[in-house]
């Protein structure tokens, strides 16, 4: 016969549990114990986890054991990294759950890296990434089982060095509807995984793992919804103060912003995609057949993906040079969102007469070599329609007569970085480049950030050039293509904005 032994590692918790998930919930208060251990005698060294759930009321127990029930089965048989393993339960005095190996909260384990920039950085990816495997697992898709984005709902293994999903906390919780990530993060390769040793992971592990670190970085940026209000055209490319009128700085030579439409990450009620022969027209496709659909889709003018990961690294790398405040109010210009969300209580598409919800695409227009957007848009983001090619268009004060539901538009701008991400940033420099992080972008040949604003009329450069990220010999810019001698002392260069691909930081002169 095996034994348990435990010690605890945790200071006790109170929670609350869900009892029912009818629509009105019944909640009881528990103790929620967390408590390391080993199987004695014949395991060696395999570790694994008790959570001791302790009722204030002992008439609670049954109430605890009914909503944990369904969950038993799912937890002990989904033999799957990407969720928290139940070795078995305990019934009595008070329920018990153990689970596989050594885990830990994972809110816990990642807030004890706070303070040191890099690790807490690639920990919240990995961690992003984690989200994005269950949400995308179509046999856990299957389960019906709702997913958080709150990491307190995940555990880490340090054996595995992974964050699992533990379906029973977030049943352990009175969270109503998880909230989900809009975007997909690169993913991290199946080698990079620096794992924990006595003394946890430092910057140098994570430095070694992942050879691309800025470039993680760059992807963790975020969309805000704060209002531009010093702002009435959005320039692609450029950088902004949120809270300052004027561009700080841009890329030359931006290429047109995509316009396209997709659904967030994860499943949905309603399918949204646009039509291939109507421009505007979004196709719905209503998929479970329960009186009520949930929609949430996604529109975007945005830079292509491989040319706007590369423009939000060369930008994280040259933003210290940029800006003597606080850096989260730093934006750059490299998308522009819209949320579509509401709920349906019929499929439109099958009425009688049937709607069609049209979304005419956004394009920019071009103003000194730049793709630009008045902001906010003049026209509408969407309309409804008889006809799906939206020549019947149909009032708007007649929408709730014909059944269709009021749509929320959320509306996101650019992206733009927390101040951990640029410590971490600056930390990483400061390992072997500069802090300007030019040196960075010569040696990895990204575009170079230049000071200003793209729409004056006329920049000069300083004394030397610097052309696509290397020295090179200056060229006549008078589209010849012949070398020239280099610019006498106190010289300038005058060109028109938006000609030259790579160049060093300059100053526009007023």
């Amino acid at each position: 016969m095996a034994y348990f032994a435990w010690q605890r590692t945790k200071a006790q918790t109170d929670r609350h549990v869900r009892c029912t998930r009818s629509a009105v919930k019944s909640f009881v208060k528990i103790r929620k114990r967390t408590q390391s251990a080993e199987i004695i005698p014949g395991f060696g060294d395999r570790r694994f986890t008790v959570v001791s759930l302790e009722p204030e009321d002992n008439g609670d127990v049954e109430k605890i054991q009914r909503v944990l029930e369904p969950l038993y089965e799912t937890a002990l048989s989904q033999r799957r990294v990407c969720l928290t393993q139940l070795f078995g339960v305990g019934r009595s005095p008070i329920p018990t759950l153990i689970y596989h190996d050594a885990v830990v909260d994972g809110w816990i384990f990642m807030e004890q890296y706070k303070k040191t920039p890099i690790v807490y950085s690639y920990l919240f990816c990995k961690f992003w990434n984690s989200i994005i495997d269950i949400l995308e697992d179509a046999a856990f898709q299957k389960l019906s089982i709702p997913v958080s984005d709150d990491a307190s709902y995940w555990t880490f293994n340090s054996r595995t060095g992974s964050f699992q999903y533990d379906v029973i906390s977030l049943t352990l919780s009175d969270e109503d509807e998880p909230g989900l990530y809009l975007v997909q993060p690169p993913p991290l390769s199946r080698n990079c995984n620096p794992l924990l040793d006595s003394n946890g992971i430092d910057s140098n592990k994570v430095i070694r793992a992942v050879p691309d670190f800025l470039q993680l970085l760059s992807s963790c940026a975020s969309n805000t919804p704060r209002k531009l209000r010093h702002h009435n055209i959005l320039t692609f490319g450029t950088v902004v103060d949120l809270e300052e009128p004027g561009i700080l700085a841009y890329f030359p030579s931006i290429p047109s912003p995509v316009w396209s439409c997709e659904a967030p990450i994860g499943t949905h009620d309603v399918v949204a995609k646009y039509s291939k022969s109507v421009p505007s027209l979004v196709d719905l496709t209503f998929v479970k057949n329960n009186n009520k659909w949930k929609l949430n889709v996604h529109f975007s003018l945005r830079l292509s993906e491989d040319y706007c990961q590369r423009l939000q690294t060369a930008f994280l790398a040259q933003s210290f040079n940029l800006h003597p405040g606080d850096p989260e109010d730093l934006l750059f210009i490299d998308e522009l969102d819209f949320v579509l969300a509401g709920t349906f209580t019929s499929d439109l598409s099958s009425c009688n007469p049937p709607k069609y919800l049209h979304v005419p695409p956004l394009s920019p227009d071009w103003i000194d070599n730049m793709p630009c957007l008045c902001w906010p848009p003049n026209a509408r983001l969407f309309y409804w329609s008889f006809d799906c090619r939206g020549r019947m268009e149909i009032p708007e004060e007649d929408w709730e007569k014909y059944g269709i539901p009021n749509l929320e538009v959320k509306t996101f701008v650019g992206s733009y970085w927390t101040k951990l991400v640029y410590e971490a940033a600056e930390e990483y420099l400061h390992t072997k480049y500069d802090l300007g992080g030019q040196q960075f972008a010569n040696e990895h040949g990204y575009p170079i950030l230049v000071k200003g604003d793209p729409h004056a009329a006329k920049i000069q450069t300083s004394l030397n050039t610097i052309m696509s990220g290397k020295e090179k010999a200056i060229k006549d810019l008078s589209g010849e293509g012949k070398q020239s001698k280099a610019p006498e002392p106190n010289s300038h260069i005058e060109f028109q904005a938006g000609r030259i691909e790579q160049a060093s930081i300059v100053e526009i002169s007023d």
